[in-house]
């Protein structure tokens, strides 16, 4: 086994620590662990028999693994990307239903100022 190949088995299993602590706190689902926890196996399997890798990208017609590695991490981020720009577009509307029942429950009516 390489320093590289130790290396990043280290940081693999830093991150499935992480994320088992951050489980146990309540603080993501446990869909969301078992995701998390299968792309650090994922990763560390990709790690550890890289001539795997590039097998699979063989079968898809990619000629190298870390080209696939690579494909598959740049569709992961836009997929990200897309799935936060919805989540952070429906916790804007849901602000300002909030903000606009809140103004509508609080308002007041105006006071007459005509010196009567």
């Amino acid at each position: 086994m390489t320093r590289y190949q130790i290396f990043v088995l280290t940081l693999f299993a830093a991150l499935q620590v992480g994320t088992l602590v951050v489980a146990s706190r309540g603080a993501i689902r446990r869909r969301d662990f078992f995701l998390w926890s299968l792309l650090w196996l994922l990763a560390a399997g990709a790690t550890v028999w890289p001539n795997a890798v590039s097998a699979v990208a063989n079968l898809l017609g990619i000629d190298r693994g870390a080209d696939l590695v690579s494909y598959l991490g740049i569709v992961a981020m836009l997929v990200g990307f897309w799935w936060i720009s919805l989540h952070q577009r429906r916790q804007q509307r849901e602000l300002t239903t909030l903000v606009r029942e809140l103004a509508l429950r609080d308002a007041r009516p105006p006071e007459n100022n005509r010196g009567d």
